[in-house]
C-alpha cells in the first residue's frame, strides 16, 4: 500500500482520527486528505516537474509532501539552513520553475533564483517562480518522485532522486520491523531530511499514527544546530510521545540530561538513532537510564534507511538486521 493510499484509507474508515497534531491545531485523516487533494490540483495546473518545498517542520510540509504525490508532481525539499549559494545551487541544478516556502522574503533576495511572488496558496505557503534563464528541468531518471540533497556541508550539494515505489517499501519494511499500532510519533529532525521524511511521516501514517509536527523554532533550533535543550526536553515531555528519531549529538545530549534527572516519558516504546556512528558504552548508558534507544544505518541512495535494531533483534555495536527486502553484500569484511 502507498502512503497516499493509506491516508485516503484511514480518510474513509476512521476519519476522525488524529492525523497531524501540534499545541496550535489538529488535522484528522479526513482532513488531511481534504487538503491534499485540494493542494494537489493546484499544483497539478503549474505543469511542472519538479516543485521544491523550502520551509519549517510544520502540518502544510506533510500537506505539501502528499500534495505532491496526489499531483504526479516531483518534491525537492530543501532545508532551510541551507545558505543561499547552496540553494541557487541547487534550484539551478534540479532546473526548479517554482519553490513552496514560508520564508518569501529570503527567497526574494536570493540573487536570480527566486524574484516573482505569485500567490498565496491553500498550503498557507507562497509560491515563487524561480528565474532561471537557459535552465531546463533536470534530466531525472523515470519515476523520479523525490529528489533529496546531500552533503549540505558544501557549496554545491548533490542531488539523489527516488521514486515512490522505493520510498513505500521503505516505509513499510519500517513499520512491520518496528511493530508500533498507530504510533505517536514526534518529529524531532527537519521533515527536509529523508530519514524524517520517511521513518517520521510515511511510516506512522501507514501505521495509521499520529505525527506530531513542533517547529523547528519550538524545538529549539537555531539553522541546523539545537540552542537550547531545556526547550527540546520541555517539547518532548508535552507531547508524550511513542516514537522519536535522532542523530547521535542529540541522543548524547538526551542522556545527558537524563543522567541529571530529567524524567524520560514513560510513552516512549522507540528512539531510532541514525546519522553516524554511536558508540556501544553511549547506547548502553542511554539503555539504562530508560531511553529505548535502537541504532540503524541507511543511505540516501537507498531511500535512508537500509537496517535497524528493533525490540525483538538487536545487538549492542551493530546497525541491525536488513530490513525487508533489502541486500546486502559483505566484501573484505566490510
Amino acid at each position: 500500500m502507498t502512503v497516499l493510499s493509506a491516508v485516503q484509507k484511514q480518510a474513509k474508515q476512521t476519519p476522525d482520527q488524529l492525523a497531524l497534531h501540534t499545541c496550535e491545531q489538529d488535522l484528522s485523516y479526513r482532513q488531511l486528505y481534504q487538503q491534499v487533494v485540494q493542494l494537489g490540483g493546484q499544483l497539478q495546473r503549474l505543469q511542472a516537474p519538479v516543485i521544491g518545498l523550502l520551509a519549517d517542520n510544520s502540518q502544510q510540509w506533510v500537506v505539501t509532501d502528499l500534495a505532491c504525490r496526489h499531483a504526479v508532481v516531483g518534491l525537492l525539499p530543501i532545508p532551510t539552513f541551507f545558505s543561499s549559494q547552496q540553494i541557487q545551487h541547487t534550484v539551478l541544478s534540479a532546473g526548479l520553475s517554482y519553490i513552496l516556502t514560508d520564508d518569501p522574503y529570503r527567497l526574494l533576495n536570493t540573487p536570480v533564483i527566486c524574484a516573482c511572488k505569485l500567490s498565496q496558496n491553500r498550503s498557507q505557503l507562497t509560491l515563487l517562480q524561480c528565474q532561471t534563464p537557459n535552465t531546463k528541468p533536470a534530466d531525472t531518471p523515470t519515476g523520479t518522485s523525490k529528489i533529496t540533497f546531500t552533503s549540505g556541508s558544501t557549496g554545491r550539494p548533490k542531488g539523489v532522486c527516488l521514486d515512490n515505489t522505493q520510498q513505500d517499501l521503505v516505509a513499510q519494511a519500517l513499520v512491520d520491523a518496528i511493530g508500533l499500532h498507530a504510533p505517536r510519533h514526534l518529529c524531532l529532525l527537519p521533515m527536509s531530511t529523508l530519514l524524517e521524511n520517511l521513518a517520521g511521516i510515511y511510516a506512522p501514517l501507514l501505521a495509521g499514527g499520529t505525527i506530531i509536527t513542533p517547529t523547528l523554532t519550538e524545538l529549539g533550533y537555531q539553522g541546523s544546530s539545537l540552542a537550547s535543550l531545556p526547550q527540546l526536553l520541555s517539547t518532548i515531555s508535552r507531547y508524550q510521545p511513542q516514537s522519536m528519531i535522532l542523530i547521535p549529538q542529540l541522543l548524547l545530549a538526551l542522556v545527558a540530561a537524563t543522567a541529571q534527572g530529567w524524567q524520560v516519558p514513560e510513552s516512549l516504546q522507540f528512539i531510532a538513532v541514525g546519522g553516524g556512528k554511536v558508540a556501544p558504552a553511549l547506547l548502553h548508558q542511554a539503555r539504562t537510564l530508560g531511553l529505548p534507544v535502537f541504532e540503524g544505518y541507511g543511505l540516501s541512495e537507498c531511500a535512508s534507511v537500509v537496517s535497524l535494531n528493533t525490540a525483538s533483534a538487536q545487538q549492542a555495536g551493530s546497525i541491525g538486521k536488513p530490513l525487508a527486502g533489502r541486500e546486502v553484500t559483505i566484501v573484505d569484511g566490510e
